[in-house]
């Protein structure tokens, strides 16, 4: 009886120091008015800074986390998983192998291997992310150019950009850059997100034009220039890509023609070998 007893009093106290400290985040939910004693959360794409973190940690964050933005990796962990798979996981396989008695060079071979396909997979969508921008640069320019000429603020010419834009890549880009603008009404910080997400120069003249629009209200003759400068670059990226398919396309009839070539051509090599035996015997 005393045991149950103070079971319950003890649950009771615990639920009671539950519902306490509860109290302020469930009225903070309920009444939309409170939200703001809330803390806010970090940024998608970032991590709360930590100071239990140890500087060289911390120092790796620093150099992982615009690697794996400008890859298109905006979870909050995605650095731990980057810094994983270049350290952690090769590390781990290397350790199986040689406990398996696969010998060092086995081990080294999978780490390196490991290492290799991680850094590829980010460069690739790197690049392939920077050339989406390049392709679509020149709708960005020629949309300010057009709305800032019309007599339209260039605050308000932005708020538009994502409109534009047609590949996912670029848009979903484009609207967090709107869309932090919107709710912040600071250009550097709207930037950061075009800086982060893709890597080059393009990027940086985007929002050197951009700035300019705003401060200036009016991209002068630079707007059009760079028009001119991001279709070329698009129109050729354009004549490149049909070049690699026209040359794509040749090698596979000529792989898909081979049976049929050596269909016809072993005969003829064969009775021309025994011709030969024939003469020579």
């Amino acid at each position: 009886m005393n045991a149950a007893f103070g079971f319950a009093l003890f649950a009771a106290a615990l639920g009671g120091s539950a519902a306490y400290y509860a109290a302020p985040t469930v009225v903070c939910r309920a009444k939309p008015v409170m939200r703001r004693a809330m803390p806010s959360e970090p940024p998608l794409g970032r991590t709360r800074r930590s100071g239990k973190l140890p500087a060289w940690l911390d120092a790796l964050r620093a150099k992982c986390e615009p690697v794996v933005a400008e890859a298109g990796y905006r979870a909050p962990w995605a650095w731990e998983g980057y810094l994983a798979c270049l350290s952690v996981v090769p590390a781990l396989l290397c350790a199986a192998c040689l406990a398996a008695g696969r010998g060092p060079g086995a081990g080294l071979g999978i780490a390196l291997a490991v290492v290799g396909m991680t850094r590829v997979v980010v460069s690739g969508r790197t690049a392939s992310r920077s050339r989406a921008l390049t392709r679509s640069a020149y709708k960005a320019y020629r949309f300010l150019d057009a709305q800032v000429g019309s007599g339209i603020r260039a605050t308000d010419a932005i708020r538009g950009l994502h409109e534009v834009m047609d590949d996912p890549v670029v848009k979903d880009v484009f609207v967090r850059f709107v869309a932090t603008y919107e709710l912040t009404l600071d250009l550097e910080r709207s930037l950061d997100e075009l800086r982060r997400s893709f890597k080059g120069h393009d990027s940086e003249m985007l929002c050197v034009a951009i700035r300019q629009c705003v401060e200036t209200g009016g991209g002068g003759r630079m707007l059009w220039r760079m028009e001119e400068i991001m279709f070329s670059k698009y129109f050729n990226g354009m004549q490149k890509e049909t070049e690699g398919v026209r040359t794509r396309l040749v090698v596979a009839a000529l792989l898909s023609a081979s049976p049929l070539v050596l269909l016809f051509l072993l005969p003829v090599l064969f009775d021309a070998y025994r011709a030969l035996g024939s003469v020579f015997a």
